[in-house]
């Protein structure tokens, strides 16, 4: 009977353990789908499909941001960006703009395909569901190029693509803090004289200061009453510009002097 050697099978065990730890590492180096990605070299092709042989739907720059959606070996499948072609037959969308043109369009029909040109053998790039708007770029014969919608897809190989770093919120600017300015009280002293009845006015009384200026004043009019051609002293604030022929002052304190 063969015997295993104790030595042995440690090492098989060993092994076993090292690879199920290892497996996990080198699943994680990779950025698994779904995730925003960015493109790292210039002038990197889109493709129809998961091979090098396929179709190229349009060329991406170095930076442009792409939603990674999937995966097949080493391409990752992504959402078309915004330069890449697009065609819907005319026959299958209605133009909904108010002012007669055909900027904006809805689809007819369930599940219209969307290719890569302007026919009916090109590559299908994604279907549009009925109801969906499309945005119109321009017209090609039976044909309406347009802008991808968000169900169409393409291939990049993963050694062009690197995971985007996180968008960092935009900062609302605060507004500076605006201190309230503190108006310096107005201190006038002269005689309290009737300013007499002005229609839908609420200036009942004038003061007359030593050097003949007057000032019309608003308050309680009981009160200013009580010191008709008396002296006071009267402390408020403007109602308007100090520069007026006749300022309007509002009474806070009312003091008579003599």
């Amino acid at each position: 009977m063969r015997i295993i050697k104790p030595c042995f099978i440690f090492l098989s065990v060993w092994l076993c353990i090292t690879g199920i730890l290892l497996i996990p590492a080198c699943v994680l180096a990779e950025e698994m789908p779904p995730f925003t990605g960015v493109v790292n070299e210039e002038d990197v092709n889109i493709r129809s499909d998961s091979t090098v042989g396929a179709s190229i739907i349009c060329v991406a720059e170095k930076g442009l941001r792409l939603e990674v959606v999937g995966e097949n070996y080493e391409w990752y499948k992504v959402r078309l960006p915004k330069q890449a072609p697009a065609y819907v037959s005319k026959e299958l969308v209605e133009c909904v703009d108010s002012d007669g043109g055909c900027a904006s369009g809805k689809i007819l029909k369930e599940r219209v395909n969307i290719r890569m040109e302007p026919n009916l053998s090109s590559h299908i790039l994604g279907k549009a569901e009925q109801n969906e708007m499309v945005t119109i770029v321009s017209e090609a014969q039976d044909w309406y190029k347009i802008l991808p919608i968000p169900n169409s897809y393409g291939w990049i190989h993963k050694k062009f693509v690197s995971k985007a770093p996180a968008e960092e919120p935009v900062k609302v600017a605060e507004k500076p803090k605006v201190e309230p300015v503190l108006e310096e009280p107005v201190v006038i002293e002269g005689i309290i004289q009737p300013h007499g009845f002005i229609f839908r006015s609420e200036v009942s009384h004038k003061l007359v200061t030593q050097d003949k200026k007057i000032f019309l004043l608003k308050g309680d009019k009981a009160a200013l009453k009580a010191l008709n051609h008396r002296k006071a002293k009267v402390t408020g604030s403007f109602l308007g510009t100090p520069d007026q022929k006749y300022p309007t002052v509002e009474v806070k304190i009312l003091e008579a002097i003599d």
